[in-house]
């Protein structure tokens, strides 16, 4: 019974926790506290999640009475790797061992362990939107999964910067990707941005969800029916807090196990919750660096903002500029006052040339190997550099030491990635 019902539950679960996304990408022009669809994330942002949701079916199939219930947990962190245009092209996430889903039919337990609990992986998509995942082996669902967590996209984003009392239509092209529909499939999303709220010391945008989803799958007819609210951080622009709750049903004929066709009919309730803390990196806290402030603007490590560059315009007094010394790493930078650096990052006696510029309040460059040239980013919090290289972290604190010295390279590869 199990086997020819699974895909209901299933498709049932993913529609009702999908709606809202951990990153819902969107940017605000905060003196007028407007929600517009701009990414902003940075690397090195990084966050804790906690999501927690259920489904119940009352179903017929085959005659016969099926109750089905699913449980949905997942808990962990995430760290932004790479960016472009501000979305990401590559994140780290840990999972915490109390991820699964827990099930049951007809009240016997089903449960479904998933696959990378107490796991780390990378995730990474490349220029052509294909997602490859790096720590563990998944199959097609979790790996759909992970997929949407580098999702630029996201049903509840405005086409044009929206204020406090707007309404608007969820994006068609995101919705269509999330649920999956096909070209016979119909959805409708409807928001609005209802007030200005607050999660802890967090300014947010809130904003009322509803939408009507119809779908076939595998001959069976299925409606769902969200509603909800989004708590939208409108200095990083992430999801701190969503609800959503619906009803969904589920009519038609699908194939029996012995090849037969089986009437299936039922309804059922849905809902999911989820909960972000940014933790560090990037827009970790107000006020810190490369938080834009009211104008728009990032303040510089003093706190006061500038006019154009995130860091004071890249100077001499670049916060960036200087020493740094850690267990694996050694980096010295020093600043020309147009924003571009000039620098050594030395990992024992190897020592490697290095430039960079700030973009987007972080230190984006490329160090040189025996002629050959590799991509780095870093970003710098309370005195704490985290230099990112070809998938690897090094820390590294701020100090007032010689400048770094050493022999030579070790050949034409990337000596920082693991």
């Amino acid at each position: 019974m199990f086997q020819r019902t699974k895909s209901i539950g299933k498709m049932n679960w993913c529609a009702g926790f999908v709606m809202i996304g951990l990153l819902a990408v969107v940017h605000a022009a905060h003196a007028d506290d407007q929600l517009q669809p701009k990414a902003v994330l940075q690397v090195g942002q990084k966050w804790d999640f906690s999501e927690d949701g259920s489904q119940t079916m009352d179903m017929q199939v085959g005659g016969q009475p099926l109750k089905q219930i699913m449980k949905h947990t997942r808990k962990g962190t995430v760290e932004v790797l790479a960016v472009k245009d501000g979305n990401p092209t590559a994140i780290k996430v840990t999972f915490d061992q109390s991820c699964g889903d827990k099930g049951s039919q007809n009240d016997q337990a089903n449960d479904l362990p998933f696959p990378l609990a107490g796991k780390i992986v990378i995730i990474k998509k490349d220029d052509l939107g294909i997602v490859t995942i790096q720590g563990a082996a998944t199959n097609e669902a979790t790996t759909n999964e992970l997929s949407q967590m580098l999702s630029p996209m996201h049903p509840i984003l405005p086409k044009t910067a929206a204020s406090v009392g707007d309404a608007w239509d969820g994006n068609p092209d995101a919705t269509n990707k999330e649920f999956e529909l096909g070209p016979n499939d119909t959805a409708e999303v409807k928001c609005k941005f209802t007030k200005v709220g607050q999660v802890g010391d967090r300014k947010t945008a809130d904003v009322n969800v509803t939408g009507h989803i119809k779908k076939n799958q595998n001959g069976l007819n299925f409606t769902f029916d969200l509603k909800g609210t989004a708590r939208v951080d409108l200095l990083s622009g992430q999801t701190l807090d969503s609800t959503m709750t619906g009803q969904t049903t589920v009519q038609g004929q699908t194939q029996g196990p012995q090849g037969a066709p089986v009437n299936v009919q039922g309804n059922g309730t849905m809902d999911n919750h989820q909960v972000m803390q940014l933790t560090g990196g990037g827009d970790a806290a107000a006020g810190g660096n490369g938080l834009p402030t009211s104008s728009g603007n990032a303040p510089t490590a003093g706190g006061s903002p500038a006019a154009n560059n995130p860091l004071g315009g890249g100077g001499t007094d670049s916060p960036f500029a200087g020493e740094y010394h850690g267990d694996k790493l050694s980096a010295v930078f020093t600043a020309d006052g147009q924003g571009q650096f000039k620098g050594t990052i030395q990992m024992g006696e190897q020592k490697f040339p290095a430039t960079a510029k700030v973009d987007s309040g972080k230190l984006v460059g490329t160090f040189t190997v025996q002629g050959s040239s590799f991509d780095f980013t870093a970003v710098l919090d309370n005195g704490t550099m985290t230099l990112s290289s070809g998938g690897t972290d090094y820390t590294m604190k701020k100090a007032v030491a010689n400048p770094l010295s050493g022999g030579g390279s070790s050949g034409p590869r990337n000596p920082l990635s693991n």
